[in-house]
C-alpha cells in the first residue's frame, strides 16, 4: 500500500468530518496528536467552536 508495509492507515466517518468541516465560513484548525488520536475540527475564529472526530485503523 502507499508509504510502505509499516505505514498506518486511519479512516474517519465522512458524513461527521463533511459535517465538521461545514461548520465554519472561514478558516479552520487541524489539530492531531496522533495517528489514532481524537481529531479536532476547530473554527479560527472562535476556540470554542470544534468538533471533535475518532479515527479508527483501517
Amino acid at each position: 500500500g502507499a508509504g510502505g508495509p509499516d505505514a498506518l492507515r486511519v479512516a474517519v466517518n465522512r458524513e461527521y468530518l463533511l459535517d465538521a468541516l461545514g461548520s465554519g465560513d472561514g478558516q479552520l484548525v487541524l489539530e492531531l496528536d496522533g495517528p489514532i488520536a481524537p481529531l479536532a475540527v476547530r473554527r479560527a475564529d472562535d476556540a470554542h467552536a470544534f468538533s471533535v472526530l475518532m479515527p479508527v485503523r483501517l
